[in-house]
């Protein structure tokens, strides 16, 4: 074997009660030899040294670990018995540094070493001399309990790869993860916020993570947050907006779970922040996608039909009028078999953008259909403004379109309901405008018309 490092450090007396067996039995009939048959059983390696640092005991197992016997080590120092294990000289030298520096302290003083065995493999030991004096304060002897420590080593080692593990695994996860008081206080926020959010962890620890959120979702982490830690829920999560170092606010989904300690440690929550941001963008382009026409971009009739459903629910609050515009293309059919159904589909994208340019801000146009538009008018003064609004929709789409090469004018009539005097409900107010539309395309096209009850089936009604 030979030594590797070691570390001497004060502590109390690891073998005083090896001392106290030494001086008890030998005042015993035959303690010397009940002494040697406990000695032997001990799994410390264990050795008795007079003042002058000759052996006077050593233990079957320091024996058998140095290959000597009690006839060659007995009565010799440790230089001595390099004479006699040559192999062995680095750790018979060190022992003797050792010694002297337990001397010099005059109290236990522990020793841990490396040692390597004939075969290769460390082991640990943990070495701990006391030395005894006189009453004149001479040199008596020295103890010398030597542990192998080895399986705690190992252990330790195993524990301190583990928590590299984990502190690699949090120095580069793209999830954000806390620990805080059921009070809300931060008491660990893991290095991976530095690079989702640019913040150092060290700027929350201490405070409150509600520092971060955005004003509109604070209630909602707030009350996640206290069901959680007053054991409502083991645990619950919300789609939360973090604010980001840069000043932009970024969509996390936010898990908190209840931690039970033991009856002397706090429990404490466990707080996980994921970024979906991709997610919400992708759930925004599928909502668009739900709620918008593909070839014009504007509202389609689900959104139409939503919308209106939420301001008829709001008239009762207002005297202000609400009114539908129904409109479509005059002769688009034709358009469509003459210029190609390429110069038709530009044309309605043309069409939704001129309707666009001339409505209010929180007025809504929307393709139903085909070349079929629905303008929504909410908060309205009275009926003058609506007709006005409706010519001037009428002007704008009478004027010339320049497309794929073309030139050429068409014209739009439109129909219009108003709530309560026409309907009360999505349905019935398109109704009464779509028959308006049909009026006022009886009465010459690119006109206007209020709903009249003559508009009801039962007319000749000739669309072309």
């Amino acid at each position: 074997m030979r030594p590797g490092k070691e570390t001497l450090i004060n502590i109390p007396d690891m073998n005083q009660n090896v001392g106290a067996l030494l001086n008890n039995m030998q005042d015993h009939e035959n303690g010397e030899a009940l002494l040697r048959a406990t000695l032997d059983l001990v799994p410390d390696l264990i050795v008795l040294k007079d003042g002058a640092g000759r052996w006077l005991f050593a233990n079957r197992l320091v024996l058998e670990t140095h290959s000597l016997t009690e006839e060659q080590c007995l009565k010799r120092t440790d230089l001595e018995l390099i004479l006699i294990r040559p192999e062995l000289q680095e750790i018979f030298e060190k022992n003797v540094e050792a010694d002297e520096k337990a001397w010099a302290a005059g109290s236990p003083l522990l020793n841990e070493k490396i040692l390597t065995g004939s075969n290769g493999k460390l082991t640990y030991w943990e070495v701990v001399k006391t030395p005894i004096f006189d009453a004149e304060g001479e040199r008596k002897c020295l103890i010398v309990v030597s542990r192998n420590i080895t399986e705690r080593k190992e252990n330790e080692k195993a524990l301190k790869a583990q928590e590299l593990q984990y502190r690699l695994i949090a120095n580069h996860m793209t999830d954000i993860v806390s620990m805080m008081k059921p009070n809300g206080e931060i008491i660990y926020v893991s290095p991976s916020l530095k690079r989702v959010l640019g913040h150092s962890p060290d700027s929350l620890e201490g405070s409150q993570q509600l520092k971060l959120v955005h004003p509109e979702d604070t209630d909602k982490l707030t009350v996640l947050i206290r069901e959680t830690a007053s054991k409502i829920q083991n645990a619950g999560r919300e789609d939360i907006r973090l604010l980001h170092r840069c000043g932009l606010y970024i969509w996390f989904e936010i898990a908190v779970s209840l931690v039970q300690q033991n009856e002397r440690e706090e429990d404490f929550l466990l707080v996980t922040a994921r970024d979906i941001s991709i997610k919400k963008d992708y759930e925004l382009q599928l909502q668009s996608m739900a709620f918008r026409d593909s070839l014009t971009g504007i509202a389609n009739r689900r959104h139409l039909m939503t919308r209106l459903e939420e301001e008829l629910g709001l008239t009762d609050n207002t005297p202000s009028p609400l009114a539908i515009l129904y409109l479509d293309v005059d002769k688009f059919k034709k358009i469509n078999d003459t210029l190609g159904h390429a110069v038709g589909d530009e044309l309605l994208q043309q069409i939704a953008q001129r309707i666009g340019d001339n409505l209010r801000e929180g007025d809504l146009v929307a393709r139903i259909g085909g070349d079929e538009f629905v303008v929504l008018l909410p908060n309205t003064d009275c009926a003058e403004q609506i007709e006005g609004i409706a010519k001037r929709l009428c002007a704008a789409l009478s004027r010339p379109w320049q497309i794929g090469g073309h030139e050429f004018s068409s014209t739009s009539s439109l129909g219009i309901a108003l709530s309560p005097q026409h309907g009360q409900t999505p349905a019935e107010l398109l109704h009464c405008a779509d028959r308006a539309l049909y009026a006022a395309k009886r009465e010459g096209r690119a006109c206007t018309r209020f709903y009249q009850e003559a508009d009801e089936p039962g007319d000749s009604d000739v669309l072309i």
